[in-house]
């Protein structure tokens, strides 16, 4: 799919790689440049930089492009990684890992997302051995039988635990008033 020297699996590492280091380049370019801190105004004062001269219309619809080719050169190279993309493959815990990514990084630097990206990825891999460790059965817990013998899996993610646990209930519960689950699915009598 790449030409010879990308066409491995470091190779398409190491062109990503590039990839990323010349956006984050170009970024820090923008962000020091006359452009740059024009859309820092705009950020900080709207009002007063549309009365100083800068035209916000432009500005925004050129960040627009830049974010959308940088966002487009990403997204190709993750199609061709995975070689087959569907909508399940971009989760909501993967947006709310992104968001948190940025959030580490901190709001107007370049290099904090980066580093909240390597952070969030590096430390699963540490914690998994510490988990690991501390791991205990589900059965012989308070109401570890019940869990388990409702299809619960500590590992599964948390839709499908609440997925699993309506199921379990819906067969287990004879009617309205057996617990709280249930009645919380009842229909409410109109007024």
């Amino acid at each position: 799919m790449f030409p010879a020297p990308f066409d491995s699996q470091w190779g398409f590492y190491y062109l990503c790689l590039i990839f990323a280091a010349v956006c984050t380049w170009m970024t820090a370019n923008i962000a020091g440049s006359r452009f740059g801190r024009a859309l820092t105004a705009i950020r900080d004062t709207e009002v007063a930089a549309e009365a100083s001269g800068i035209a916000k219309p432009k500005l925004l619809m050129l960040v627009f492009l830049f974010s959308g080719a940088t966002a487009a050169i990403a997204g190709g190279l993750f199609a061709s990684l995975q070689s087959y993309i569907t909508p399940d493959a971009f989760t909501i815990e993967l947006s709310v890992l992104f968001f948190i990514a940025i959030l580490i990084g901190g709001r107007g630097s370049i290099v904090g997302p980066l580093l909240g990206t390597v952070l969030l990825t590096v430390l699963p891999e540490f914690a998994a051995p510490l988990v690991a460790l501390v791991d205990f059965p589900l059965r012989g817990a308070p109401l570890g039988d019940r869990a388990a013998d409702a299809g619960w899996d500590r590992r599964a993610s948390w839709t499908s635990r609440i997925a699993a646990r309506s199921k379990a209930t819906a067969r287990s519960c004879p009617g309205p008033t057996c617990c709280g689950a249930c009645s919380r699915r009842t229909p409410i009598p109109p007024r």
